[in-house]
């Protein structure tokens, strides 16, 4: 994996060079300072390139006098923090695009390299880029968290209110005083967010950091669950390998949730123990189990691609060497199934809702470059898996693919990617997938713990010939650590925070409806920002369970029809005596806007049968938020706007 310091430098100014034309193709019409800059580094790392066999580079190391490590480090931790601290501040003054963004990290990593070999060479300058270049990395992953921790009480996002209240369910006697029925979707992520719940928390705030801290602190505990298992004998090698696994995992994003099971298979697997490991895949299915449906094989897949990956056929009877993995696959399998039926029943739903999924539409046209999701899901996907493909056949070709290749451990391996991989296509490509490479998450599990395995020679052979470790292409190296950083810096957020004040005072207007409305038969129905209710910003109004934004939206895609015409007869029926909902524009989209399709189907099956017997009375927080009433009242009509022009 790591070179000698005169090949590393020469590394390094390659990709200079290839991340400065990758920026001055972005931004050709751009004649400006930065521009100017790339022009010359471009410039300059080519001269470097070409002519650093007549440049001792020794000779720009500074070796005078000693430099405390403490100021090494600081400094090292400034210059990364360069990147991150621009972004967020300055979004608009420097026009980065993840090309720029990149460069930049990459330049600051380079000289803060230039100062830990100055002041030590015990460590290769490979080996201190790779640590202050992914460390620069997950700092702007860490920094995209910091905008989702605010006081606002309005939701931050689209189903950010939703998540909320999902998670309130758990104890819903406690927060509602009334027992609801459970979550449908995700119960696992929601059960995890539930926690300060259960200790009594209900300031919003609280919440979100805590969402923060799940996210931030299980991709974290994956990422050291692997690191142990491949068992590193250098701790410095352990930490740059753990730092890339956490922006690997990011790339998707692996939800936490399916960590859970990640962490207890890693962490509970023993080759030597399989009864023990049986116990850690059945507690594991049970939790894939309640997450979902797609994910039940997951944990006993896993615990059988470690051992196809660690334990050698030799001469062993094929049904033999299977007897634990067919064991696993059928007790975690059938665990897993178990347990997803008997929440479906106990949860207070009906059990068809659960399997919505497998009615929803299909948008083949997302799997190639779309307004939804600019790379499409198959450019998407090569771009992850391809650098560490590259690598696995360096390895390959360098051992020699017999010691490789043994039909029982072969056919399973690739088996396994194969199902994950058209599996997770296939979600991808259902209505309201395909922003991502999320739905691909159990597939990216499987393949970074295969390829790492082979990678790093902790694939076991099937002859007893002693691996050798083969020197990595550092190319391919530096290769597979840019592509999750530069999907990182892909997304784009800046550190500005919504305005306290302004939105309490749209709290304050929507607590004086409420008010009104009490006055007048009905329940005041919360499609969208229900976390009002949740932690008591809004009072007095009783929550109703049924029809949140996020999970009528999964009707809608699911085309569940009962489900719909149910919510359209009490529509009709001025069952509500007002409704609070998200932005009620009936415009149509077209293939040039973002999930277009999923918004036309908003509008037919809800804005318009909305909109049919409940007109707008005003509008919060920009008109994003409506509030909504039955078009009879006309009185209440005439009282709600006075509000509204106080």
């Amino acid at each position: 994996m790591f070179v000698s310091d005169r090949s590393f430098w020469r590394w390094y100014f390659i990709f200079v060079a290839i991340l400065s034309v990758w920026y001055l193709y972005i931004w050709r019409n751009n004649t400006g300072t930065w521009f100017s800059l790339v022009s010359a580094s471009f410039l300059i790392a080519v001269f470097l390139i070409f002519f650093d066999k007549k440049i001792n580079l020794e000779r720009f190391l500074y070796h005078q006098y000693p430099i405390p490590d403490f100021v090494i480090h600081l400094t090292s931790v400034l210059l990364i923090s360069i990147p991150t601290v621009l972004s967020f501040f300055y979004p608009t003054q420097i026009v980065f695009h993840q090309s720029g963004k990149l460069l930049l990290l990459f330049w600051t990593a380079g000289v803060a390299t230039w100062l830990m070999q100055s002041a030590n060479r015990k460590k290769l300058a490979s080996q201190n880029f790779l640590l202050v270049f992914l460390s620069g990395g997950v700092l702007y992953k860490l920094g995209l968290f910091i905008p989702e921790i605010q006081t606002a009480p309005f939701s931050l996002g689209w189903s950010e209110g939703s998540r909320f209240y999902n998670a309130s369910l758990f104890f819903s006697p406690i927060v509602y005083r009334e027992i609801f029925a459970l979550p449908v979707l995700h119960p696992t992520r929601y059960l995890l967010q539930s926690i300060p719940f259960l200790v009594g928390s209900n300031l919003i705030v609280i919440h979100r950091f805590w969402q923060v801290i799940l996210w931030i602190g299980l991709v974290g505990m994956g990422s050291y669950s692997l690191v142990k298992r491949l068992n590193f004998p250098n701790k410095f090698h352990a930490l740059i390998y753990g730092l890339w696994l956490f922006l690997f995992f990011f790339q998707g994003a692996v939800y936490y949730h399916l960590i859970v099971c990640v962490i207890l298979v890693f962490l509970g697997y023993n080759q030597k123990h399989p009864w023990r490991t049986l116990v850690f895949v059945v507690i594991a299915s049970v939790w894939a189990g309640l997450s979902r449906v797609n994910w039940i094989p997951v944990p006993a897949l896993l615990a059988v691609t470690i051992y196809l990956l660690e334990t050698p056929v030799k001469r062993e009877n094929w049904l033999r060497y299977l007897r634990f993995p067919i064991l696993w696959c059928l007790t975690g399998g059938i665990s897993a199934i178990i347990t997803n039926r008997i929440y479906a029943l106990l949860s207070g739903n009906d059990p068809g809702q659960f399997s919505s999924s497998f009615s929803s539409y299909m948008i083949w046209s997302r799997l190639l470059p779309n307004t939804t999701y600019s790379l499409g899901i198959l450019l998407g996907l090569l771009i992850v898996v391809l650098p560490l493909m590259l690598l696995i056949f360096q390895q390959i070709k360098f051992n020699g693919v017999r010691n490789y290749f043994k039909w029982i451990r072969t056919l399973g391996l690739a088996g396994i990617l194969i199902v994950f991989g058209v599996g997770g296509i296939v979600v991808s490509v259902k209505i309201g997938g395909g922003g991502d490479l999320h739905n691909l998450d159990a597939f990216m599990v499987f393949w970074v713990v295969i390829a790492t395995f082979i990678i790093l020679n902790r694939f076991t052979f099937e002859t007893d010939i002693q691996q050798n470790p083969q020197p990595l292409n550092f190319g391919l190296v530096l290769f597979s650590v840019i592509v999750p950083i530069a999907l990182a810096f892909q997304q784009n957020a800046n550190w500005n925070f919504r305005n306290v004040n302004l939105q309490y005072d749209d709290v304050f207007q929507l607590q004086q409806a409420m008010d009104i409305i009490e006055e007048y038969p009905g329940d005041v129905l919360f499609i969208s920002e229900r976390q009002l209710l949740t932690f008591g910003i809004i009072q007095n109004v009783k929550l109703i369970p049924d029809y949140d934004k996020v999970f009528l939206m999964e009707m809608v895609m699911s085309n569940n029809q009962p489900y719909l015409e149910e919510f359209h007869r009490k529509l009709a029926n001025h069952e509500f005596s007002a409704i609070v909902s998200d932005s009620v524009s009936t415009k149509k989209q077209d293939i040039k806007d973002s999930f277009w399709i999923e918004n036309n189907l908003w509008v037919d099956k809800v804005v318009y049968p909305l909109l049919d017997y409940y007109e707008p009375v005003y509008s919060l927080q920009e008109n994003t938020i409506v509030l909504l009433i039955p078009r009879v009242q006309v009185e209440l009509y005439d009282r709600l706007s006075r509000i509204k022009s106080k």
